[in-house]
């Protein structure tokens, strides 16, 4: 499975609904760390069971319906609800092994995340 790309609410909202669980990556075209991370994320989403999307937010207005505050962040969503956000998931589901790869910085809007 690939995972999905959405670029508006309306989209994502259609696959949140229709689908049972869904990983969801939000990320901006515009930041440099989103440009790094998206091939990992769509590399896990090839290889997984699950379903992913991608949310392209330029603009940011449909992260802030569910508290992005930095670019990338992925959350996890059961359905349709969200349930948690991507620290969360991966220690709950994904062991270290899934993301051994997948070790990089990231500094968005004065934010330094370490993704291991």
């Amino acid at each position: 499975m690939s995972a999905a790309f959405v670029n508006n609410s309306h989209d994502l909202i259609k696959i949140l609904r229709a689908t049972n669980r869904v990983v969801a990556l939000f990320y901006a075209s515009w930041c440099p760390f989103c440009a790094r991370f998206l091939p990992i994320f769509k590399k896990h989403a090839a290889g997984e069971g699950r379903h992913f999307v991608s949310v392209q937010d330029d603009q940011e207005t449909i992260a802030d319906q569910y508290s992005v505050k930095v670019y990338p962040t992925v959350l996890f969503f059961e359905m349709g609800s969200f349930q948690k956000d991507w620290m969360e998931y991966r220690e709950s589901v994904w062991t270290k092994n899934n993301w051994q790869n997948s070790l990089i910085r990231v500094r968005c809007r004065n934010v330094e995340l370490k993704v291991t």
